[in-house]
């Protein structure tokens, strides 16, 4: 009994040295855009974590500033080595600056994405945002900015503060929104209770300057919807400075344009494709989205999905001779250009819109536009 009982001890302690040897922690570094590194040295920051057998972060994460302060620290599902803009944290997690203030105090659900109260501090510590979120997506249609002290809601689909406008509305969450290509460029699209709405920005300047934003609109419902580009609002950001800007109208911009064909015809390729694509599929996506230790979001995606063949099939050959159609009627098209740039439309169930709206240029480093659809709003962003 004896001789069992300390063959069992042996054991134990030996799982329990090997499982140590799994968790030993080592330390990561990153430079001050989040890239990882190979040497402390070029370091703008440290991380020191343990991993298992698996790979998986355990416990509390620590990171420090090449000086040794602390600079946030919390619980990860996931530690990317060379981008920790992909890491991805649950629970609750903070941020510091080098003078030891809290930056950012976030959390999140086991899935990470945000779940709960995430805040934001100046160098100072004073509040400076508060945002709300349920399982990644927006808990309400604004977020709280602190001006001297003063709480000012801000609008998600305009980051400007709150109007009649923008007040109720209800986002289509962002985690809905993926991303394609054609020749390098990228299309931005959602597939939301049987919606299909796809953009393409582009920066013209044949008829005064102006961004364009190329648009296929699929109803795959069984109701109709009414489509009115005056009810789209469009937002630039410069520096930090935000603020919304003129799409222009159907009636503005027909003095100037006599040509827009190709792009249509572009578009019509597209959506012919890309509903021939989804017919074969039935999916279901799940997303995570984390909170850098800049502040800044990552969105990482996955989804599962069945195929038929035969529906596959018999939808690329419907959007073949479709294509070949719209390729007849250029000419006609030519001679209307409500074909191209767009207006109030009724669409109808199994029905797809194609066309382009014009935003008044000015010099910015981010774009945002909505478009309220069948009382929802789909945002894109370049």
């Amino acid at each position: 009994m004896k001789t069992k009982l300390t063959l069992a001890t042996c054991f134990m302690l030996l799982v329990s040295m090997a499982s140590l040897h799994a968790q030993e922690q080592i330390k990561l570094y990153y430079d001050q855009n989040g890239k990882g590194l190979d040497e402390k040295k070029k370091a703008f920051y440290y991380r020191i974590v343990s991993f298992d057998a698996e790979d998986r972060p355990v416990g509390i994460v620590e990171d420090y500033f090449k000086s040794g302060k602390i600079q946030g620290k919390g619980e990860a599902i996931y530690i990317d080595k060379l981008d920790d803009s992909k890491s991805l944290w649950k629970n609750n997690q903070k941020i510091y600056n080098e003078k030891g203030v809290l930056l950012r105090d976030n959390n999140y659900d086991q899935e990470g994405k945000p779940h709960g109260i995430l805040t934001a501090y100046d160098d100072k510590g004073i509040k400076r945002t508060e945002e709300e979120y349920n399982h990644g997506n927006p808990s309400k249609d604004h977020y709280v900015v602190y001006d001297k002290g003063e709480a000012i809601k801000y609008s998600y689909l305009t980051r400007l503060p709150m109007k009649l406008a923008t007040s109720g509305k209800k986002i289509v969450p962002i985690t809905e929104r993926k991303t394609m290509y054609e020749d390098g460029v990228p299309i931005q699209y959602y597939f939301f209770d049987g919606i299909s709405v796809a953009v393409k920005f582009t920066s013209e300047n044949a008829y005064g300057n102006y961004y364009a934003a190329y648009i296929t609109i699929e109803n795959g419902t069984d109701k109709e919807f009414n489509l009115d580009p005056k009810d789209f609002s469009a937002v630039l950001s410069n520096k930090g400075q935000v603020e919304e800007v003129q799409i222009l109208t159907y009636d503005y911009y027909i003095k100037k344009v006599n040509r827009r064909q190709a792009w249509s015809a572009a578009f019509n390729a597209f959506a012919q494709t890309q509903a021939a694509n989804q017919a074969g599929y039935s999916a279901s996506s799940s997303t995570a989205v984390a909170v850098n230790n800049s502040g800044g979001a990552a969105i990482g995606a996955s989804a599962t999905q069945s195929y038929n063949g035969s529906a596959q099939y018999a939808a690329n050959q419907n959007a073949t001779n479709n294509i070949n159609q719209y390729g007849n009627q250029q000419y006609n098209i030519r001679k209307s250009i409500t074909q191209g740039y767009l207006k109030i439309n009724t669409v109808f169930p199994s029905t797809r819109i194609i066309g382009y709206v014009n935003i008044k240029y000015q010099k910015a480093d981010g774009l945002i536009l909505n478009i309220p659809i069948n009382g929802k709003v789909y945002q894109f962003g370049v």
